[in-house]
């Protein structure tokens, strides 16, 4: 009995122990995409790696919470993505995968929380700061646009995604209660991106997502009056399930195509801002590599200065092929499509339709890997309710 509680009481700490480098995480990513100059100790960001990937280890040897088959994945993905890393040297895959590994038996409501109020105050110290004048706020006058404002972000659209993903956060924590209001209200910070953002596609993914909850709300209200159960039918959940690769195939086949002789796809690429020209430009120059490589990349983030030769992977699916390499392209794609499943299966409806929502919008972001932004990777091995889902199944008499 003693040992059961000494057990407990260990992997309580160890728990907050992950949580407080979790914030670390998001802090020090979120911070990195914003105009404040911070000089970090020199191995804070490999030390950090290092912290969370020994409280991953002694959690999982001090509980039971990690199931054979959960264990040989993990270790299979942890091995494969580092060996990805020690031939391109990208890192926020690596950061990414030890945080979901962490994440196993943790509450994603209070995983998702934590982001949430972290990103939130940031944010709003961020905005501060920008309008004070204590950091830059980058304006920017691009001819046939509108003036456009970074707020402290180190671009307008680092600044929309940001909301969207803030957005996102606030619709999976209030779920079956979220209001109208409330979808209103993240409509008017979708107006305001476009108005002094000029942040076009991250609008049209906000004011989307709005009106697919909207419908949502609509749909479960017709089920309540007729006291059935609600479901997202399955053929349209097995669409929402595969969100990530269809959405991927269709990015990477359009911009493999790409060609400014094309009226149809070059009216795509318009009013894509360009993404599949410069995705296709990618691809002739440096080419597909199973392991990935180093593509140097010139945007016009973190200054307003012309830059000579501007080339930037919007899309996070030609990203990741690209740099990341096949092998890690596709595992990230199966670990969302699992993510997705996990999500399907315990009938988290609006968790579900967020994850497609975020595959749509990395059709044209390249915020996909990035904590900072997306933190629903953790998903995969964070707890949702407790409930096993074949208990779940039993009690709505689903064989």
């Amino acid at each position: 009995m003693i040992m059961v509680e000494i057990r407990k009481k260990t992997e309580d700490i160890l728990e907050l122990l992950y949580l407080f480098a979790f914030i670390l995480y998001i802090g020090f990513f979120f911070l990195g995409n914003t105009m404040f100059q911070i000089d970090w100790p020199q191995f804070f960001y490999s030390d950090l790696r290092t912290f969370i990937t020994g409280i991953i280890l002694v959690r999982a040897a001090c509980s039971k919470q990690y199931k054979t088959w959960e264990a040989v994945t993990v270790l299979g993905l942890y091995l494969l993505f580092s060996m990805a890393y020690a031939r391109n040297g990208y890192g926020e895959y690596m950061y990414l995968l030890v945080l979901v590994i962490g994440a196993k038996g943790i509450s994603l409501k209070k995983l998702i929380k934590i982001y949430a109020a972290v990103t939130a105050v940031l944010l709003l110290i961020t905005i501060g700061a920008a309008l004070s004048g204590y950091i830059d706020n980058l304006t920017y006058y691009q001819e046939g646009r509108r003036t456009r404002y970074a707020f402290g972000a180190n671009y307008p659209t680092d600044f929309s995604a940001m909301i969207f993903y803030l957005l996102l956060a606030w619709f999976y924590i209030r779920g079956k209660r979220l209001k109208y209001i409330e979808i209103g209200f993240a409509c008017f910070l979708g107006v305001f991106v476009y108005w002094f953002c000029d942040a076009r596609l991250n609008t049209i993914c906000i004011l989307g997502t709005c009106l697919l909850f909207a419908g949502h709300k609509i749909f479960m209200a017709r089920a309540e009056k007729k006291q059935k159960g609600y479901q997202i039918a399955k053929p349209v959940s097995i669409l929402l399930i595969l969100s990530g690769i269809l959405c991927g195939i269709l990015m990477t086949g359009l911009t493999i195509l790409y060609t400014p002789n094309n009226p149809v796809i070059n009216f795509i690429d318009n009013a894509l801002s360009s993404r599949l020209r410069l995705g296709h430009k990618g691809i002739e120059i440096f080419g597909f590599t199973f392991w990935g490589q180093n593509i140097p990349m010139i945007g016009l983030g973190s200054t307003t200065k012309d830059v000579d030769f501007y080339f930037f992977l919007d899309s996070s699916y030609i990203y990741n092929l690209l740099q990341f390499g096949l092998m890690i392209a596709l595992l990230l794609l199966a670990v969302w499509t699992a993510a997705a499943g996990k999500a399907y299966v315990y009938r988290q409806w609006e968790l579900l339709l967020i994850l497609a929502v975020i595959s749509v919008q990395c059709m044209v972001e390249h915020h996909m890997v990035s904590v900072a932004f997306n933190p629903f990777w953790m998903v995969l091995l964070a707890d949702f309710s407790g409930k096993d889902p074949k208990d779940m199944k039993k009690r709505r008499g689903i064989k």
